[in-house]
């Protein structure tokens, strides 16, 4: 009988958080972008293309970004050379290059993070 009594009670708690406007959660919100297309050349003087997809994580839905927000992010990544690309902590460093030219437009300071969908070195 107690425990009857402490599920009814914590399901009407979990329902009175739900109905109550300041308790509800709101979801993220996922932007998708790309592709974004990195070309570059090695030491040896090969040449070398990233193609990248990425997802940017917004708390609620972002009003009025910039349309060229790629190719902001594909002018910062092109100054970048291949080396740094190419080790394996790039995926770290693409992130937070992304993030960082995301919150310079205006719109774009509530970024929460990026997550990289997809990632292809030719």
């Amino acid at each position: 009988m107690v425990r009857r009594a402490r599920l009814l009670a914590l399901a009407l708690v979990a329902a009175a958080c739900l109905v109550m406007p300041g308790r509800a959660m709101a979801a993220p919100v996922y932007k998708k972008y790309g592709p974004i297309i990195v070309e570059s050349w090695d030491h040896y003087g090969v040449f070398h293309r990233l193609i990248l997809r990425l997802v940017v994580v917004f708390p609620k839905q972002p009003m009025g970004l910039p349309h060229n927000i790629e190719s902001q992010i594909t002018q910062k990544l092109q100054a970048l050379p291949y080396e740094m690309l190419r080790n394996p902590q790039s995926s770290a460093l693409i992130k937070s290059i992304t993030l960082k030219v995301m919150r310079e437009s205006k719109p774009g300071k509530a970024a929460e993070k990026v997550l990289i969908d997809q990632m292809f070195f030719y």
